[in-house]
């Protein structure tokens, strides 16, 4: 079954960001959590492409991070970028991040929550629970 009538393997017209994207996100702060690769990577470069004036990287590894950040100022030197190597599932570092992003950058105007965690299925499925439900829902998992 197919919900689409035409499956897209590329970049077009209304997905461009230089063409009618090109400046949809001029003078936006953003923040894209799970920056290092992947679709969140993808999209740090796409939202830089947009004209966004901030962008704020999160990552628990580092050395994909920085390698993001800096294919990010190289290409868009007008884009400021604050990357920080964490683990989401940490409330204290979160809030550092956004405390660090608020005092730098001031209010956000986009989230992109594209991190996650994942681990083996039934070595303990209480604590894998409880720690993607701190993830998703911001709460620390020993509440």
């Amino acid at each position: 079954m197919f919900f689409l009538p035409q499956k897209h393997t590329a970049v077009y017209s209304a997905t461009d960001p230089e063409g009618s994207l090109k400046d949809a996100s001029k003078g936006k702060v953003v923040i894209v959590a799970g920056a290092g690769r992947g679709i969140g990577k993808a999209m740090a470069h796409t939202f830089a492409a947009t004209g966004v004036r901030g962008l704020v990287l999160i990552s628990r590894t580092k050395a994909q991070l920085e390698q993001t950040g800096s294919e990010i100022r190289t290409a868009y030197p007008e884009c400021v970028v604050r990357a920080f190597a964490l683990n989401i599932s940490q409330p204290d570092a979160v809030r550092e991040v956004f405390e660090q992003s608020a005092s730098t950058f001031g209010q956000a105007d986009v989230l992109l929550a594209n991190a996650g965690t994942a681990g083996i299925v039934f070595a303990c499925i209480t604590s894998v629970t409880r720690c993607v439900f701190s993830v998703k829902h911001g709460r620390s998992s020993d509440q």
